[in-house]
């Protein structure tokens, strides 16, 4: 998370000079440190993407075999929320729920932890968005899973709602099309 040499900083400060959006890989614990909220509080004016629900996916964290969902870690991430420049990225259902041996529709996963639902309610639509996980979700869910499922966990929200997560976030911080 540190940058090398006498300001470890660095590399962050040139990102927010240049106007940059940085799209950030981590764990739970990684989100939930002292250090990464430090970062973000130096650097107000960088938007700073949490990527894949905060790292609590892959069954909770890179090499770990125990499913149970680290609820007050993930909680402790999501209270980034408090600080306007940080962004969640949502990755496809497979990368934090358990797969069944065959996909059926309409929905092949038999336990789905509602940790959309709560980054949601942390960061607001506005501050979420979809991540395909390509290509990893192609072994998974597959490509088209992986957008569908998510969609449907978020059907009852508004149509403005889905939008920001399916789209209009990811177009504000990297400006598609100008």
């Amino acid at each position: 998370m540190r940058s090398p040499g006498g300001d470890p900083l660095a590399i962050w400060r040139k990102a927010a000079d240049l106007g940059m959006s940085v799209s950030n890989m981590g764990t739970v614990e990684d989100f939930a440190s002292d250090e990464f909220e430090g970062i973000v509080k130096e650097l107000p004016s960088l938007k700073i993407i949490i990527e894949h629900l905060a790292g609590v996916g892959a069954y909770f964290g890179p090499g770990r075999a125990d499913r149970s969902v680290p609820y007050d870690t993930y909680q402790k991430a999501l209270a980034l929320a408090k600080y306007p420049n940080t962004y969640v990225k949502v990755p496809g259902l497979g990368e934090f729920c358990p797969r069944p041996a065959t996909f059926t529709l309409p929905y092949p996963f038999e336990e789905v932890p509602p940790l959309i639902e709560m980054a949601l309610a942390a960061f607001g639509a506005e501050r979420l968005m979809w991540g395909s996980d390509f290509p990893p979700s192609a072994a998974r869910e597959g490509y088209r899973n992986a957008l569908e499922l998510p969609k449907d966990r978020l059907r009852k929200r508004s149509l403005d709602e889905q939008e920001w997560v399916f789209g209009k976030t990811a177009a504000s911080l990297w400006r598609f099309g100008e």
